[in-house]
């Protein structure tokens, strides 16, 4: 069987095309000019009024929401619950191992 029938040369064909295909749209522009077309968006969606404004009312409604959705999910609580308890008490076992023992430390 020749290398050309297989199937990594088919691969390497295409991505032989994939690399001399230009950059299209957004890609072919620079750096600059991408953060200038997004400064210029931003401003706009400001003006016009559809930008997103942060409150604290509005996070503090976000957080609420997304803390009953997440609760809902008996599982995933009791899961996340555990490895809290886990990293806690492997914790606590750390430091009682490499904390100085009262006596020693008062040199009696």
């Amino acid at each position: 069987m020749h290398p050309e029938n297989t199937g990594m040369a088919i691969c390497r064909t295409q991505m032989k095309k994939m690399k001399e295909t230009p950059k299209r749209g957004f890609a072919a522009l620079s750096v600059e000019a991408r953060l200038e077309l997004a400064r210029r968006g931003g401003k706009a969606a400001q003006a016009s009024g559809n930008a997103h404004r942060f409150s604290s009312e509005g996070a503090i409604e976000a957080g609420r929401k997304g803390g009953l959705a997440i609760s809902q999910n008996k599982d995933h609580m009791s899961t996340i619950g555990r490895k809290g308890g886990k990293a806690m008490h492997a914790q606590v076992a750390l430091e009682d191992v490499f904390s100085p023992i009262e006596s020693e430390a008062s040199g009696s």
